[in-house]
């Protein structure tokens, strides 16, 4: 019987296991990356680090 409850345990922990990675791999194929990375040619992200950056440089160390 003990064996019984050892085995039932161990199915469920696999149970458990299979269900939180398939939430898992399903959230992250929802959530796919940034939509505007794959926009070829798209300089606006780049251009405004690029202008936050230099904006910095301007106002020395701080």
């Amino acid at each position: 019987m003990e064996l019984i409850f050892w085995l039932g345990g161990f199915a469920l922990l696999l149970l458990v296991g299979a269900t939180v990675l398939t939430v898992r791999v399903r959230r992250t194929r929802h959530h796919g990356g940034d939509a505007d990375a794959a926009i070829s040619g798209e300089r606006s992200h780049s251009d405004a680090i690029a202008a936050a950056h230099t904006a910095g440089e301007a106002l020395g160390p701080h």
